[in-house]
Order: C-alpha cells, then sequence, then structure tokens
C-alpha cells in the first residue's frame, strides 16, 4: 500500500495506570516518534496520536475520537499487564490492524518478575501470549538475563518458558546499565566491561554471582539455538493456525532456491575433489612404480658390478640365518650406494639410514633394492618394509628385513 492510498494513520497510547507502570515516573511514548519519523519521511502525513495514559481518556471517549477521525490504520502499544487486562479487546484490536505485539515478559521466574515491578504472575503472562495467538497476532516475548543472581537454572526457565508458552519469537537480551545512568553508578563495582561499543544487549557486561560471563553468555546463546531450532522443525513450517504471505512465500521459494544452488556447487566442488584426489592417488601409485622398478633395476646392477661371484655363491649357500646378517655387514660397508652422504647402521633384521638424502615417503625405491639382493642372495621369500621415514618427520628410515 503506497502513501497515497493512505488517507490517515492513527497511533494510541492506551489508558493503563498502576503503581508497577508507573515505577520509573511517567512513561514518554517514544514508540510514537520512532514510527511516526519515518512514516512522515516516506510521505504519511497525516498522521494522529491519541496519548490515552497521560490524559486518562476512557474506552468511550477513545471510541468516540476513533469514530471520528476514521483512520485506515490504527497502531497501539501496551506492556504486559495492560495487554493481559485487554483480554476482551484483542479482536477489536486485531480488526484495527494490531498484529505484531512485543511482551516485556522480562523473566521466567516470578523473584526477577517481582523485581522488574512488573505486576504480573508467569502464568498471566503465558496466559497473555496464548491469547494474543488465539487472535492471531504475532507474538515476540522478551527476556532480560545477566543480573546478579542469574543462574544456569534460571536461564534454562526462560526457554522453558519460551518453548512452553510458544511465542512466535523469542529474545534474550543482556542486562545493560547504561553509562553515566545513575544505576550504572550504583551497579559500578559488578561491572566489568567498559569498553562502550559492546554495549550492545548481547556481551554480558557485569559478571553474576554464581557463574562466569562466558559461561553466561554461552547458556544465552544455547537458548537461542534450541528455540530457533524447535521452532524450524516442528513449528514454523506446520503451524496451520498461521497464513502465509505471498511476500513471505516468495521469499521462502528464492531462499529454496539459493540452498539448491549452493548445493548443486558443494556437489560439484566435491567432485572436483574427489576427481583431483584419484589423479594424485594414480600418479602416487605410478611413482610408486616406477621407483621399484628403478629399485630392482639397481640391485641388479649391484648384483652385477658390486658383489664378487664368489660372495654371491658362498651366501646362496649358507643357511639364510647366517646369510642375512653377513649380507648386511656388506651392505653397511659400502653403503653409499644406496645412502649417499646418510649415515647407515645395522641390527639383526634391520638397517637403518640416518638423515637419509634420498628419502620419500616409502622410500620404495629402497625396499625394492634390499628386496632384490635379499630375494637373490638369502631367501627367494624376503620382503621389506620401511616402519619409519625421515620423509615423514622420522630422524632416520628404518627398514625391516624378514627372510620367510
Amino acid at each position: 500500500m503506497t502513501a497515497g492510498a493512505l488517507r490517515r494513520l492513527v497511533l494510541i497510547h492506551p489508558n493503563y495506570h498502576s503503581g508497577g507502570a508507573e515505577i520509573a515516573g511517567n512513561w514518554p511514548p517514544a514508540w510514537v516518534a520512532y514510527l511516526a519519523g519515518p512514516l512522515k519521511a516516506a510521505g504519511y502525513t497525516d498522521i494522529h496520536f491519541i496519548d490515552a495514559m497521560t490524559h486518562h481518556i476512557n474506552e468511550e471517549e477513545l471510541r468516540a475520537r476513533i469514530t471520528a477521525l476514521q483512520p485506515d490504520i490504527v497502531g497501539c502499544t501496551a506492556i504486559t499487564p495492560a495487554i493481559y487486562r485487554a483480554e476482551r479487546v484483542l479482536e477489536i484490536a486485531r480488526e484495527a490492524g494490531l498484529v505484531h505485539v512485543s511482551l516485556g515478559t522480562e523473566a521466567a521466574a516470578q523473584m526477577k518478575l517481582d523485581l522488574f515491578k512488573k505486576e504480573t504472575r508467569v502464568e498471566e503472562n503465558k496466559e497473555v501470549i496464548r491469547l494474543l495467538r488465539e487472535a492471531d497476532i504475532f507474538t515476540e516475548a522478551q527476556f532480560i538475563v545477566g543480573l546478579d543472581n542469574e543462574t544456569e537454572e534460571t536461564l534454562e526457565e526462560t526457554y522453558r518458558f519460551a518453548r512452553d508458552g510458544n511465542p512466535d519469537l523469542a529474545n534474550w537480551t543482556m542486562y545493560t546499565p547504561w553509562p553515566f545512568t545513575p544505576l550504572f553508578q550504583e551497579l559500578r563495582d559488578k561491572v566489568e566491561v567498559f569498553d562502550f561499543e559492546k554495549y550492545n544487549f548481547v556481551t554480558p557486561i557485569m559478571k553474576p554471582a554464581a557463574m562466569d560471563r562466558a559461561t553466561l553468555l554461552d547458556r544465552m546463546m544455547h537458548n537461542y539455538r534450541r528455540f530457533y531450532m524447535n521452532k524450524a522443525l516442528l513449528h514454523y513450517h506446520f503451524d496451520e493456525t498461521r497464513g502465509i504471505a505471498d511476500a513471505q512465500m516468495a521469499d521462502w521459494d528464492a531462499m529454496a532456491d539459493r540452498k539448491r544452488r549452493a548445493q548443486e556447487r558443494k556437489a560439484s566442488v566435491r567432485e572436483q575433489i574427489k576427481a583431483k584426489k584419484a589423479d594424485l592417488a594414480a600418479a602416487q601409485a605410478e611413482a610408486r612404480a616406477v621407483a621399484r622398478d628403478a629399485g630392482a633395476r639397481t640391485g641388479d646392477y649391484i648384483m652385477r658390478h658390486r658383489i664378487p661371484v664368489p660372495a654371491q655363491l658362498v651366501l646362496r649357500a649358507l643357511p639364510a640365518r647366517l646369510a642375512a646378517p653377513l649380507l648386511l655387514r656388506a651392505m653397511a660397508t659400502h653403503a653409499w650406494t644406496f645412502a649417499g652422504s646418510g649415515e647407515v647402521s645395522i641390527a639383526p633384521a634391520r638397517l637403518t639410514i640416518r638423515a637419509n638424502p634420498l628419502a620419500v615417503p616409502g622410500c620404495a625405491w629402497h625396499c625394492a633394492v634390499f628386496e632384490a639382493l635379499f630375494r637373490r642372495l638369502v631367501s627367494a621369500r624376503s620382503t621389506v618394509r620401511e616402519v619409519s621415514c625421515c620423509a615423514r618427520g622420522a630422524s632416520a628410515c628404518a627398514f625391516v628385513i624378514e627372510t620367510g
């Protein structure tokens, strides 16, 4: 609806008086200026305000003024007890255009409600939410947390209240004494944060007696996560008592489309990563095969050019348990062939190369060289495996030789 299509708006501050409502003196209707300013800037100039609270305007006079003004839209605000006592006119408020109510529920424990001078009972606040929802009014519950007497149990109580009352929205606001106010001076010894940029009603400013500020924030966010996860899974999509506007449906469709495209992109990236991993695995397997082939050829070269034929005949004639240590000793003596500048040491069925300059993960070339020698000179069933590697952060490459 455009500004030109609207002839008149009426904003009403309801007539409600009690000790609790007036604990802080007069209630300035700041919400009117908050709404009227942007409305006028958008071209809505025919705006009227009725302050029924300040002027003690009764129901009959209020009805007469509304009738005389004939507004296109009526906007109204009310604190929690005022809404409760106005139960009988909720349907009228709906017809007049009231669609969203934010309740200053403040707390789920009666002790805190009394502290805030709320003049309501916990069960009354739940009843208010029920009545508003039955009148098809969008309901938002506000909880103040982080007072000196806050505990994990009281925070849990606010969550249980929100779940049981089932408002459409729930907000947990951190208790924040505003700088340079008398309240701030009164609580100054309990304030731990003096960076005013963090006075955002989310960051804990004071430390409760029973928990630290980190735990307080964690428990508050835990309430948010549980409440809106429950709403997302069980309420928002299945609450048949609520209608869905065309704009909401369009927004949800757009969101679903964005989510679908994001999932497609993720699936494409996963496939690309899987393909690259497969290519890398194939390349690594090929490299190992090439290294083992090169190692076998190196072993053949050593047999033909480095180990005399009589020595080969002796080793082959001996039992494996005697031939293996002799071959290891000979390999250590001529280690430069496969160890370069590395330091070689031997032990029964074990060969170690410290600071191996030829190390690569797995050392497939070394394993192939050693297997070629042991299979031809000690036992055809010989196998060699690397148990530690310089290329993987170890101080030495260690090989274990098994002769079957």
